[in-house]
Parts: C-alpha cells; sequence; structure tokens
C-alpha cells in the first residue's frame, strides 16, 4: 500500500511540474508574438541591387546602382517575361532619362531632361539610330522649341505658322476644305511677300508682292493655258505673256493703262509684231488676241 502512496505522490508532482512549463512556454510565445507584432520595419534599407522576381523567378524589375563619381548610374530597368530589355529609366550624371526598347531590345523612344544643358529633349530611333527628335534647350530665352526629322512626314495640321525670334510670323502653311492649298512667305512687318498655291479648281500660281501689298509679278496656269504678268508700283499690268492650250502665244508690253504699246506673238500661222500708235490699229490688234483667246 506504501508503494502505491509513494507512486501515486510522484505522478502528482510530475503532473504539477507539467502544468507550471506548460503554462511559462504559453507565456512566452504569447510575449513573442506580442514583441513580433509591435516590432518596428527599418527606417533605411542599404543595397547595391534589389531584383524583383515573378512566380518563376525571373528577374522582372531591376533596381541599381553602378559606377562612381561622374559616371555614376542609378536605374530601374524593366524586363518581360523573355528576359528582354523593354524600359530603362534612370540618371546618368545630370541626365535623367527613360528609354523604350523594342523585342530586339534595339532603342524605340528615349525622352529626358539634360540638366547640364538645361534641355529637354524626345527622340525616336530606328536601329538605335535617331531618326527624329524635339527638343528644347529651356534656360536660354533666345531658344525656342526644334524639331528634327533625318526622315518621315508630318500628317495631320491644316495650318502650320513659323515664327521668328522676334515672334513674327514668317512663314504659313495652310490646307484650306474647299481644296484649295497655300505657303505663304512674309517679311519682318507680317506683310505677305511671296504665295505658292492652288485653288479648289486645281488651278497654281505663283505670287510676289511689294512693301504695299500690291502684286507685282505673278505666274499661273489655267485650264490648260500659262500666264506670267508683271505690274507696276500703281498695280498696273506692263508685261504680259501667255501660252494657249492651243501652243499659241503672244507677249505685250503695255503703257501706264494698261494699253498695248508692243506686241509680240504667233497663233494659227499667224506671227505679230507691232508698235502701236494709234487707237484704230490698237483696236484691230485687240480683235485678233480676243480671237486668238476665245477659240
Amino acid at each position: 500500500m506504501n508503494d502505491i502512496n509513494d507512486r501515486m505522490n510522484q505522478l502528482d508532482k510530475k503532473l504539477r511540474t507539467q502544468r507550471v512549463l506548460t503554462i511559462f512556454f504559453g507565456f512566452s510565445l504569447m510575449s513573442v508574438v506580442v514583441l513580433g507584432l509591435t516590432a518596428k520595419s527599418p527606417e533605411v534599407l542599404v543595397l547595391k541591387e534589389l531584383v524583383i522576381v515573378d512566380d518563376e523567378q525571373r528577374p522582372r524589375i531591376v533596381l541599381s546602382t553602378t559606377g562612381e563619381g561622374d559616371e555614376s548610374k542609378a536605374c530601374v530597368s524593366h524586363f518581360d517575361v523573355e528576359q528582354r530589355l523593354k524600359l530603362w529609366q534612370g540618371t546618368e550624371g545630370s541626365i535623367m532619362s527613360t528609354t523604350y526598347y523594342d523585342n530586339e531590345e534595339k532603342m524605340r523612344l528615349s525622352q529626358g531632361v539634360a540638366g547640364e544643358r538645361e534641355a529637354a529633349w524626345v527622340s525616336f530611333f530606328k536601329e538605335d539610330v535617331a531618326l527624329s527628335e524635339l527638343s528644347w534647350e529651356f534656360g536660354n530665352e533666345e531658344e525656342y522649341p526644334r524639331l528634327i526629322l533625318a526622315n518621315g512626314l508630318i500628317t495631320g495640321p491644316r495650318r502650320i505658322f513659323m515664327y521668328d525670334k522676334e515672334e513674327t510670323l514668317r512663314i504659313a502653311l495652310d490646307a484650306v476644305d474647299d481644296g484649295s492649298a497655300s505657303i505663304h512667305f512674309l517679311d519682318e512687318s507680317a506683310y505677305p511677300r511671296l504665295s505658292l498655291g492652288t485653288n479648289e479648281e486645281e488651278d497654281a500660281g505663283i505670287s510676289m508682292y511689294d512693301e504695299s501689298f500690291f502684286t507685282r509679278w505673278e505666274a499661273f496656269c489655267e485650264d490648260k493655258a500659262v500666264v506670267m504678268k508683271m505690274s507696276d508700283a500703281n498695280d498696273k499690268v506692263r508685261l504680259y505673256n501667255v501660252i494657249l492650250e492651243d501652243g499659241s502665244s503672244y507677249t505685250s508690253i503695255n503703257d501706264e493703262e494698261e494699253e498695248f504699246d508692243i506686241l509680240m506673238g504667233s497663233a494659227y500661222g499667224h506671227v505679230i509684231f507691232d508698235v502701236y500708235d494709234d487707237e484704230e490699229k490698237l483696236e484691230e490688234t485687240k480683235a485678233i488676241v480676243d480671237s486668238v483667246i476665245e477659240k
């Protein structure tokens, strides 16, 4: 009986000991959890490179720095699932830029700011060679945005205006809905001095103007005829050259009232060369010329 009592006492002691240990480890575990929940994340993480991978452990985004001093670079590189570089963004000295790559990892578009030159740009590439660029040196008040096209075209705009450094309109390109189109060159006072264009009837012409905006020289093609006129400062036509569709042609030198002084021409086997000193002969020649034009 004594043996049984002794065993029971020993078993009771063991159970009490186990309870104490269980309570102790329980409090210890709770303390660890509480401390873990309340612990702060590190405020500074120092790395030379950080690689972010996808579910297949393929690097997709890489943050890194390379070089020293003026050659130091800091960048973010993005890769596709084939591990091809698609986007690079970073700093190189005083240059901050973003570059986009095609599926052959060749540059196609780059944009950025050059801090040292105080310039901003957008460039388009083919085979890593720049084909076009739009840039602006924002630190220089005398500089304006520049568009460089090594190859290519501009589509879309109905009107393009070009200004000089004094912000005076100097060249205007205009395409109107009625089918006409023109290019105008203007002087420093913004007056048109030279115009080239076509109208809605598919005629084409060139005109030159003086400072008073009088037409001084004009040439155009109209209904298969070619006409060239020269005028004086009073806007009177003094020299006329015409070649008609049938091949007939004439040149007239006119007086201050735009009347014939000298007429030369050929039409339907007739050769015209005359100097006019009386009204009767003038009227006869006018009738001949009018009949040629009518035919």
